[in-house]
């Protein structure tokens, strides 16, 4: 398994890895230090992969420097530069072994990844890194294809779109791992809570360090105005799941002037913190979306906000386009639709069934999607 960015490569593929029928030898390569430590942070993760793997990797940023330089110049140098001798002699492996597949997440373009096709056969298997069902074409959308032998999608929703990148032969279905029946048994555990606050999960993917002046006050402004209609709301406490990847800390010097039930921040799995949360609020785009619709929460999703961050193309995110959650479209829209969703909660409206029962159509839930995918891995 090839990790380019870190755990949000990781969260889609965890459910088969730790599962009974996963009987495969597995290796994790990780492409930078920083990928590492993203794996590191998330406790209930690392914890599958440290008892799954046989071994890992990381590679160095000094790695073959004098090679790396003369990449630039010409491809000649590639195989010196990505030699899988070498990474096998780093995860103790004779030079003879092979691997037969190679995992990585569908936007992972890194040339190691063809050095193992090329060298050892090895069949390549590209996968999702969210739930996310796309469906936003643009018209004049640059097309990268994905290079791989097979590539595994959520659903037949988005076959249309992802048939684009590669050759729909190729291209397989199976269901989301995370919302498998066993998945779900074995991760939350049921128990009665004591409702004394309006629990609200704060997904939120912070884009401060992406963004030029103008966009920055945009953001900035777009953070306070929301975070000033939730204080308004009494009786709630908001926890702050922030994305592993866009996590532009400007955020906490935003939080300093609200009360301490509104800067609770966690590190804990976003699947559990959805099923714990009454409510879940998350920035434009956002798959965590798709955790709080599984578990029948009400979820609102910001405003886009700044066009340079987001495709111009759409003024509404897939998630949106799909009708699986509430959009809000400015600061007076949030402020309705948090009291809608409050209101849903006490039993005084029916506004989120829509959006939940168009969540299922999509997304039904099974209870053989990690084995279909174990199985089929076992076949190629």
């Amino acid at each position: 398994m090839i990790i380019r960015r870190g755990i949000s490569e990781v969260e889609w593929l965890i459910p088969i890895i730790d599962s009974k029928d996963f009987n495969f030898e597995l290796y994790t390569f990780y492409l930078t230090q920083d990928a590492y430590e993203s794996c590191l942070r998330s406790t209930s993760i690392i914890k599958i992969l440290q008892k799954k793997q046989k071994n890992f990797f990381i590679l160095k940023k000094n790695h073959k420097l004098f090679f790396r330089i003369l990449l630039k110049t010409s491809n000649y140098f590639q195989k010196n530069f990505y030699d899988i001798s070498f990474i096998k002699r780093k995860l103790n492996l004779s030079l003879n072994t092979k691997f037969d597949i190679v995992l990585s997440e569908f936007g992972n373009y890194s040339n190691w990844i063809q050095a193992f096709q090329k060298f050892d056969n090895s069949k390549i298997v590209k996968v999702p890194s969210t739930p996310t069902t796309f469906v936003n074409i643009a018209k004049k959308e640059v097309i990268r294809k994905i290079d791989c032998d097979f590539l595994i999608i959520n659903n037949s929703t988005n076959l249309k779109y992802w048939s684009r990148f590669a050759n729909k032969k190729k291209i397989k279905y199976f269901g989301v791992p995370i919302f498998d029946k066993t998945w779900v048994k074995k991760k939350i555990k049921k128990t009665k809570v004591k409702k004394d606050k309006i629990k609200i999960l704060f997904a939120y993917s912070s884009y401060f360090g992406l963004a030029n002046n103008k966009e920055f006050k945009i953001l900035e402004n777009q953070f306070i105005s929301v975070m000033d209609s939730l204080s308004n709301i009494k009786n709630i406490q908001v926890t702050f799941k922030i994305h592993p990847e866009k996590n532009d800390p400007y955020f906490k010097e935003l939080l300093k002037k609200y009360s301490n039930n509104f800067k609770i921040l966690s590190n804990d799995y976003i699947y559990s913190l959805a099923y714990k949360s009454d409510i879940l609020i998350t920035s434009f785009e956002s798959a965590a979306a798709l955790y709080g619709c599984f578990f029948s929460k009400p979820c609102i999703e910001l405003w886009k906000g700044v066009n340079s961050i987001f495709d111009q193309n759409f003024s509404k995110s897939n998630n949106g386009s799909i009708k699986i959650l509430k959009p809000s479209s400015n600061i007076k829209d949030f402020n309705k639709k948090i009291h809608q969703a409050i209101n849903h909660l006490n039993n005084k409206s029916k506004d989120f069934n829509k959006e939940f029962n168009n969540f299922r159509k999509i997304y039904f839930e099974k209870k053989n999607t990690i084995y279909e995918i174990c199985t089929f891995l076992k076949e190629i």
